[in-house]
C-alpha cells in the first residue's frame, strides 16, 4: 500500500469524496492550536511544503502543512 502523502495526492487528484471521507476517518490526525506534542521527532520542507514527526499522547503522527503554518512557541509570544 502506497504511503498516506501518495494515497492522499491521488484521492485528491481523482476527486474521489468517498476514499477522501475514509481516509480521514481512519488514518489522519487534525491537530489544533494549542495542542501538547510530547517531542518533535523532525522537520523539514520542501516548496513551502512542511513535514513534521511529532509524538502526541505516546503516539507518532506524521503533519504535513504549508511552512507558513510552522511557528515555535518563542515566536508566537
Amino acid at each position: 500500500m502506497a504511503a498516506l502523502p501518495e494515497r492522499l495526492s491521488s484521492i485528491l487528484q481523482h476527486e474521489d469524496q468517498e476514499a477522501f471521507e475514509e481516509i480521514f476517518k481512519t488514518s489522519c490526525f487534525m491537530p489544533k492550536k494549542g495542542l501538547k506534542v510530547d517531542k518533535v521527532v523532525s522537520m523539514g520542507w520542501t516548496s513551502g511544503v512542511a513535514h513534521v514527526k511529532v509524538y502526541v499522547k505516546g503516539n507518532l503522527y506524521d503533519l504535513w502543512t504549508n511552512t507558513e503554518n510552522l511557528q515555535s512557541e518563542k515566536a508566537g509570544k
